[in-house]
C-alpha cells in the first residue's frame, strides 16, 4: 500500500544578507547565506485511525525542529518548532500555504525534521550523531487516552536545486528567485495495532465458557532514537527457553515480569485492570488477577463464530514502533477452556511435563484450560504485511479454534517463528493515521 501519510517540506533558497529573529530574517542579501522555503502538507482522505482507545485519534506536529546539516552531518542551524508565543511567529495556516525563512548557511545540504518532540531547553545540537543520542520511549508515544497524539515524526532530504525535486506536484511553485528545495516525507517513529473482536470460529470444539484474561504484545523495540533506530538491549520477546519458562513473563502480578511495571502497564497489554477514565489500576485489581472477558460475560454473534468478545472501547489498541524486520506478536491468555466433545478442560502438557521438578509445586491438571493464542504474521490481500510507521493494523476478527491454541505462549523451535504447527497469521485492514497541523512558532537559535 502506498502511504500517503505524508509532511512535505518544499524548501527554496535566495541568497540575502541579515540573520535576525524576524520571520523573515532580513530582507537583504548575505553572502554565504540562503532563504529556507517550508510547506507543510497532507493527504488525509481515509487516513483516521477511528478505533480503540483513541479520542482524538491524530498525530500532531505541535512540537519539534528543524536541523540543517552540512556534508559532513554537521548542523549549521537548529530551528525549533513550538507553540510558544516568541519572536518569529507563523502560524499553521502560513506554513501550509509556505513560508520563506531566511539566514541559513550556504553550506547546508541536508534537512532533519523532527515533531512530535519537545524541544525546550535545548540550545543547540551539534550534529546528526548527537540528534541520534535523544531517545525516546514507547511510554513517551503514548497519551493520556491512549492514542497516537504523542507520536514523534521524522524524517530528511537533500536541498537541491530548484526543479530536482517534485515540489511542482504539491502545487506550491518556489518563489521568484529561489535557487534550492527538497521534499521530505515525514511519518511517526511508531505503528499501531487494533484488535476489534476475539471469538472461537464456528464448529469449534470449545465450549463458550472460555475466559480471556489476558493480551499482550511481545517482539518489540521499548525505546528508539528521534530517527527508528534500536539496539539489541531494547529488542524484548520471551523466547521459550525450558518448559514453563514464559508464563510468568505474562503476568502484570509477577515482579519479573515487564508488564508489571509502571512503563508496560498498561500500553502494551490489557487484562481489564485499568481505569481508562481516571488513568490507574482499578484498586479491586490492584494486587489481584483479572480478566477481559469472564465466564459469565455475554458474547456477541458474528457470522464466522460461535461467540465473539467485543472490547468496551471499540478495539483492544498498542502502538509499537515500526520494524520493517520484524512483526509484533500479540498473545492472548485465555483459561477455562473446554474442550465440547469431551466435556473436560482442554489439558495442558507442557505443565503437566513439569509435575514434582524442582520449583513446581502443581499437581497433574492443575493448569488444565490454560491456553494461548500467539499471533505470528499479518496478512493483507493475502500478501505478508511490512510494519510501517503511521499505519493502523485493524485485526476485525481473530476467531479460532482449539487447534489454533497452544501450552505456552511462545513455541521451542524458534523465538520468531514459533512452532511451526501452531504459527498463526491474521488478516489485517491497514489504516493510515491523520496528521493535525496545529499552530507552531519557529524559534531561530
Amino acid at each position: 500500500m502506498r502511504n500517503k501519510f505524508l509532511a512535505v517540506l518544499a524548501m527554496a533558497a535566495l541568497i540575502f544578507a541579515g540573520c535576525s529573529k524576524d520571520n523573515d530574517g532580513g530582507s537583504t542579501i548575505g553572502e554565504g547565506e540562503i532563504g529556507f522555503y517550508l510547506k507543510i502538507s497532507q493527504e488525509s482522505d481515509e487516513t483516521k485511525a477511528d478505533a480503540g482507545q483513541v479520542t482524538g485519534g491524530k498525530v500532531n506536529f505541535s512540537e519539534g525542529a528543524l536541523f540543517f546539516a552540512d556534508a559532513s552531518d554537521n548542523f549549521v542551524r537548529y530551528v525549533r518548532i513550538t507553540n510558544d508565543l516568541v519572536t518569529g511567529t507563523v502560524s499553521a495556516a502560513e506554513l501550509e500555504a509556505g513560508y520563506l525563512f531566511n539566514g541559513i548557511s550556504s553550506t547546508a545540504v541536508k534537512v532533519y525534521v523532527i515533531g512530535g518532540y519537545n524541544f525546550s531547553g535545548t540550545t543547540s545540537v551539534a550534529n546528526k550523531a548527537a540528534l541520534d543520542a535523544i531517545k525516546v520511549t514507547l511510554k513517551d508515544e503514548s497519551d493520556a487516552n491512549f492514542g497516537v497524539s504523542n507520536a514523534t515524526l521524522a524524517g530528511s532530504g537533500a536541498i537541491v536545486p530548484v526543479g530536482t525535486s517534485n515540489s511542482q506536484s504539491w502545487h506550491n511553485p518556489a518563489p521568484a528567485g529561489a535557487t534550492h528545495e527538497a521534499y521530505v516525507e515525514v511519518r511517526p517513529l511508531i505503528a499501531r495495532w487494533e484488535i476489534e473482536s476475539v471469538g472461537t470460529k464456528t464448529g469449534a470444539d470449545i465450549d463458550n465458557d472460555w475466559i480471556l484474561e489476558g493480551i499482550y504484545v511481545d517482539n518489540i523495540y521499548y525505546e528508539s532514537s528521534l530517527f527508528g533506530a534500536y539496539t539489541a538491549t531494547e529488542w524484548y520477546e520471551y523466547p521459550w527457553t525450558v518448559k514453563g519458562s514464559t508464563y510468568d513473563r505474562y503476568n502484570r502480578l509477577d515482579n519479573t515480569s515487564n508488564y508489571s511495571t509502571a512503563d508496560w502497564n498498561p500500553i502494551l497489554f490489557d487484562d481489564g485492570s485499568y481505569d481508562y477514565d481516571n488513568n490507574a489500576v482499578f484498586p479491586a485489581y490492584a494486587t489481584a488477577a483479572s480478566s477481559l472477558r469472564d465466564a459469565a460475560a455475554d458474547g456477541v454473534s458474528k457470522t464466522g463464530a460461535e461467540i465473539v468478545v467485543v472490547p468496551e472501547n471499540g478495539a483492544w489498541a498498542y502502538n509499537v514502533f515500526a520494524d520493517p524486520s520484524n512483526v509484533p506478536n500479540i498473545v492472548l491468555h485465555f483459561s477455562n477452556v473446554n474442550i465440547t466433545s469431551t466435556g473436560q478442560p482442554r489439558p495442558n502438557k507442557t505443565m503437566d511435563d513439569l509435575v514434582g521438578e524442582a520449583g513446581y509445586t502443581h499437581s497433574t491438571g492443575d493448569y488444565d484450560g490454560v491456553a494461548f493464542l500467539a499471533v505470528t504474521g499479518y496478512r493483507e490481500s493475502g500478501a505478508p504485511v511490512t510494519v510501517e510507521g503511521g499505519h493502523v493494523y485493524v485485526i476485525s476478527d481473530l476467531f479460532f479454534d482449539e487447534d489454533d491454541l497452544r501450552d505456552e505462549p511462545k513455541g521451542p523451535e524458534d523465538p520468531d517463528n514459533p512452532d511451526p504447527d501452531k504459527k498463526f497469521d491474521v488478516f489485517v485492514q491497514i489504516k493510515l493515521m491523520d496528521w493535525v497541523v496545529v499552530p507552531v512558532t519557529p524559534e531561530f537559535n
